[in-house]
């Protein structure tokens, strides 16, 4: 039997896009640099960038750490 291969998801989650906006809503106001606020959490700029564009999920341990 084969197995299917699942879909890639083509919209984005509105909770997902809202926290990525809000991410880089608060990390603008704070004046740091998508590169510094990622050194600082121990990802890479590309990571947070997907992140701030809804194309990676953001957990929540790292909601914490981004909040801190």
């Amino acid at each position: 039997m084969a197995w299917a291969k699942p879909k890639p998801q083509t919209s984005l989650h509105p909770a997902d896009q809202h926290a990525g906006r809000q991410i880089a809503i608060v990390r603008v106001q704070s004046d740091i640099s998508q590169a510094q606020l990622a050194r600082s959490i121990g990802i890479s700029f590309q990571q947070l960038q997907k992140y701030e564009n809804a194309r990676n999920r953001v957990g929540a341990s790292m909601l914490y750490e981004i909040a801190t």
